[in-house]
């Protein structure tokens, strides 16, 4: 990954970050590390970590695309926290990112912050802004044609678009699989055991017991 002289955006934005917005769900979830159905898998995974090769070539003869949220760095020690877990260094989950990305070369949509978004483009291709849950946000798009893509408005515009030519996406940080919800096959990963579960129930549709 190539060294860029900015600094990391402080901004701690993400929409479960939000005073109370997931709580009243969470206290209502299990913890799932695996699930699938034939709507889609779901499993944990640490993307400061390598995905595991079987893992890896499950995404890469399922997934048609990929496209992920990148939590912005100064929220990082919320997520954590709520997953229960040691904090891990940023520049391992985008480095984790960068190397998932560039083994796949699938078509990939990227949303985050500038600094973030930016580390993952090659140095001659800017990124795009876009909105992200009414906040301001970057895009990078890779491994397919830029031209193809909304260049503008939000990511609910995005999705739709995404979901019309795409049938399977890869969500490496899926939260509540808002995002996989555009597709007809999901597959999503997050380190937040209580996300897999309701991403299982909800998004993929695992039964009730």
């Amino acid at each position: 990954m190539r060294q860029r002289p900015a600094a990391a955006s402080a901004r701690p934005y993400n929409t479960a970050l939000k005073v109370g917005a997931s709580l009243p769900i969470r206290a209502t979830l299990g913890e799932t590390r695996f699930a699938e159905t034939a709507r889609g898998v779901v499993f944990a995974h640490s993307m400061a970590d390598p995905l595991p090769q079987e893992r890896l070539q499950m995404v890469a003869e399922r997934a048609e695309c990929l496209y992920s949220e990148i939590p912005w760095p100064a929220g990082a020690a919320v997520f954590y926290d709520r997953a229960g877990l040691a904090q891990r260094a940023h520049a391992d989950y985008l480095a984790g990112a960068q190397r998932l990305i560039e083994s796949l070369k699938k078509p990939t949509f990227i949303v985050g912050s500038k600094h973030d978004v930016t580390a993952l483009l090659p140095p001659w291709v800017a990124a795009t802004p876009i909105v992200l849950n009414g906040e301001p946000a970057w895009l990078a798009v890779l491994h397919t044609d830029a031209a193809a893509v909304p260049t503008a408005g939000r990511t609910t515009d995005l999705l739709a678009c995404l979901g019309a030519t795409y049938d399977a996406a890869y969500d490496f940080s899926c939260g509540y699989g808002n995002a996989l919800s555009n597709f007809r096959y999901r597959i999503g990963s997050d380190i937040d055991l209580k996300c897999l579960d309701y991403v299982s129930r909800k998004v993929i549709n695992v039964p009730s017991d």
